[in-house]
């Protein structure tokens, strides 16, 4: 490696690397001009124009940490250096008078910049043709509010932004996640995370941490900032995503079945991108466990009362919806047990139709201690008092399918819905 001093145009002079090999350039090109290399504050105009200018066997370029730039301070400065590949960050925010004028024009192989800087005009001709013959693809790295639309971005780089990961399938109520990567581009960044609804003009406070949970359906659109020593403004990356109602199970019948009958579950479901698979559960009331899914979601009740039957419905990439309903089933007869006694109380809130070989009746008057019987023919209303003499045995007294008119005339007995023996009733 040799340098040569030169003159511009007879009037200014300027130092020029000559490589015979292939070489990198490692450290601060500072070092040339402080002997601390500390300082980040160029010297005079023209300080390193031209340094590397046709050296076509760099491949790496040195460090250019200044941040107070100074007229035609990198003027032409990698110039026609075709295997150079990565460009040296540039960390001033500030441009100064043809600062990175040709800078590296011509560097045809060249596929990565990395800017501070926030405004292409913010000098004179502080970048012309800085960047002209570079390769086709490459990609370049700036703060969010420098214009990407500008010409001065080679023509087919990709201009970067922190990637950013939303849901693919968010639901009401359900927490999500967001992820952001940074990749070599930024050097321990703080990344922060902001969310608003499609129809609200600012966004939130940021996000503590990349966690979620949307209170409502709609789109949304989530913005990622992400901010580094060398980038004081933050880089932003914005997405939308849509936020869906959650699959629910909305209904199930039958709600109400009778003992011994056959009956077949349907539920009715909801937000269901497609149609789920249902299966049903079902227990007593109080029991621990459910038993196996119905087959044919078919349930043929052997016993009177209350159950529970847990409702599942699933469908490919979309949350489980599940919901437990409670459904009676209703005894079709009262089986009523007459003891040696040969009478037996009965108050029931059924309509109930009086079976062979018993006598049913109710107290019409009373006379000190005689109480007058009338004998009722056919049915029993519901809630009436009546006792009923029978051989002793268990007669059943179906629940009558029919209207049944109440009792019109005075009735003396009462009754309570209470399970009480025959047998603790003598008098």
């Amino acid at each position: 490696v040799t340098a040569f001093s030169k003159g511009l145009n007879g009037n200014d002079d300027f130092f020029n690397f000559v490589i015979s090999g292939k070489a990198d350039a490692n450290g601060s090109v500072m070092s040339l001009v402080d002997n601390t290399c500390r300082s980040t504050v160029i010297p005079n105009d023209h300080c390193f124009m031209r340094l590397f200018e046709g050296c076509i066997n760099l491949t790496k370029a040195p460090e250019l940490p200044a941040t107070t730039l100074k007229t035609n301070c990198y003027y032409s400065m990698f110039y026609k250096c075709s295997s150079l590949t990565v460009a040296p960050a540039l960390p001033a925010e500030t441009l100064a008078e043809s600062c990175y004028e040709y800078i590296f024009q011509k560097c045809s192989n060249l596929n990565f910049i990395k800017v501070a800087f926030t405004d292409w005009k913010s000098s004179t001709n502080s970048i012309g043709h800085w960047a002209d013959n570079v390769a086709s693809t490459g990609t370049f790295v700036c703060p969010s509010e420098l214009k990407t639309n500008d010409i001065n971005i080679p023509s087919g780089w990709t201009v970067w932004r922190p990637e950013l990961t939303v849901p693919s399938n968010a639901y009401v109520s359900k927490e999500q996640t967001f992820s952001a990567t940074t990749g070599d581009y930024m050097t321990n960044p703080t990344i922060k995370f902001y969310v608003k609804k499609e129809e609200d003009e600012k966004y939130g406070d940021a996000l503590e941490g990349d966690k979620y949970t949307p209170k409502a359906a709609g789109k949304y659109t989530v913005k990622v900032e992400a901010t580094d020593g060398f980038f004081k403004s933050p880089i932003i990356t914005e997405k939308t995503f849509t936020v869906k109602d959650l699959p629910v199970i909305t209904d199930l019948k039958p709600t109400s079945i009778y003992l011994g009958d056959k009956f077949t579950f349907h539920a009715t479901t909801k937000n269901f991108d497609f149609d789920p698979t249902v299966s049903y559960y079902v227990k007593k009331s109080g029991d621990a466990e459910y038993g196996d899914a119905l087959k044919d979601f078919t349930f043929t009740p052997q016993e009177a009362g209350t159950y529970d039957v847990k409702v599942v419905a699933k469908s490919s990439g979309q949350p489980t919806a599940e919901k437990v309903f409670s459904f009676t089933v209703k005894a079709v007869q009262f089986d009523l047990t007459v003891s040696d006694l040969g009478w037996a109380s009965l108050y029931f809130d059924e309509n109930l139709v009086i079976p062979d070989g018993t006598k049913v009746y109710y107290a019409s008057e009373q006379n000190g201690d005689v109480i007058s019987l009338m004998e009722i023919k056919d049915y029993i209303p519901a809630y009436t008092a009546v006792i009923v003499k029978a051989e002793p045995g268990t007669y059943a007294f179906p629940f009558a399918t029919e209207d049944v008119d109440a009792l019109e005339e005075t009735n003396l007995f009462m009754g309570l819905l209470e399970d009480k023996p025959t047998e603790e009733v003598q008098d």
